[in-house]
């Protein structure tokens, strides 16, 4: 008949109480130290972010909290869309657009001509609205002439935000 919880015979018995005391010392030094080298890693990633992020050209104009939540609405798009968004700010020279792949979103500042552009996919730009996508240029660039410095910033990534949620909202469809 069949048993469910029958008694099985270990392929390697402990002949003593102390093997098996120092079986029990190797797994749990196994365990302590798989789970330190996943520690380990953890940090390394996190300080691997930390540095690129102050390596980054948007340094300057932004704080490190907003740098962050830059980083992590980038890593969003990556993940949820499978875009790639960059963000490129010039402070003294015009903005170039540089070669773009179908997958790429770009946002461009230029705080020497107060100028911005943003340019999407050619299958996005399908699907959002032009004019969408000209009124969002007119009130970044609207904050660029404002006298308050902060202003462009704020509006950035609030434009990044409502980006994303059209996007999102063009995607459930």
């Amino acid at each position: 008949m069949f048993k469910l919880f029958a008694p099985r015979q270990r392929a390697v018995e402990a002949d003593t109480p102390k093997q098996n005391f120092l079986r029990i010392v190797i797994l749990t030094t196994v365990f302590t130290l798989t789970i330190f080298g996943f520690w380990l890693n953890y940090q390394r990633q996190e300080t691997l972010l930390t540095n690129r992020l102050e390596e980054s050209k948007l340094t300057p104009y932004f704080t490190k909290e907003e740098l962050n939540s830059i980083e992590k609405m980038q890593v969003a798009f990556k993940k949820k869309f499978s875009l790639k968004l960059i963000i490129d700010i010039q402070e003294n020279e015009s903005i170039n657009l540089p070669k773009l792949d179908n997958m790429m979103i770009y946002i461009g500042v230029s705080l020497k001509d107060k100028s911005v552009l943003i340019d999407l996919p050619p299958w996005l730009v399908k699907l959002i609205d032009l004019n969408f996508i000209k009124d969002t240029e007119t009130e970044l660039q609207k904050s660029l002439n404002n006298k308050d410095q902060d202003a462009w910033r704020k509006k950035l990534g609030e434009t990044v935000l409502i980006l994303g949620q059209k996007i999102e909202t063009i995607m459930e469809r």
